[in-house]
């Protein structure tokens, strides 16, 4: 009876770290879009200035770079840190996931939902171990 039981408890550790895994995608996504959403309306501003010399299309592309690079890459990479992390014993990787989480948590509601799922998973990973 009591194997039956652990592994019960081991498959619903592994649903609750493969949900943070997905909650940790969702955000990567929605970091990706306010990137992008906000290099286009970046660099349409650019676009709009009038500095003699240059195309418009050069002040679009750079106002759309330095804006979607500086978010979506750090995003992109943190994510896979965060989710490579989740259910690791070092403690470099608890303060990634820990971090991750807490910076979430501000952006309500998405990011409150995304931070505590991860950090429930991260929680119930801990005393699994424990």
């Amino acid at each position: 009876m009591s194997i039956q039981h652990a592994q019960q408890e081991a498959k619903l550790l592994q649903k609750k770290v493969n949900a943070a895994c997905i909650a940790v995608n969702i955000m990567t996504i929605i970091a990706v879009f306010i990137a992008l959403f906000l290099g286009v309306m970046l660099g349409v501003f650019n676009a709009t200035k009038p500095i003699g010399g240059t195309s418009e299309n050069m002040h679009f592309a750079l106002g759309f770079l330095v804006v979607f690079f500086t978010i979506a890459i750090p995003s992109v990479i943190f994510s896979l840190l965060v989710k490579r992390s989740i259910a690791q014993a070092g403690l470099w990787q608890q303060a990634i996931v820990w971090v991750y989480g807490i910076l979430l948590l501000p952006f309500f509601p998405i990011g409150t939902v995304a931070a505590t799922v991860i950090l429930f998973a991260q929680i119930s990973w801990m005393r699994a171990v424990k």
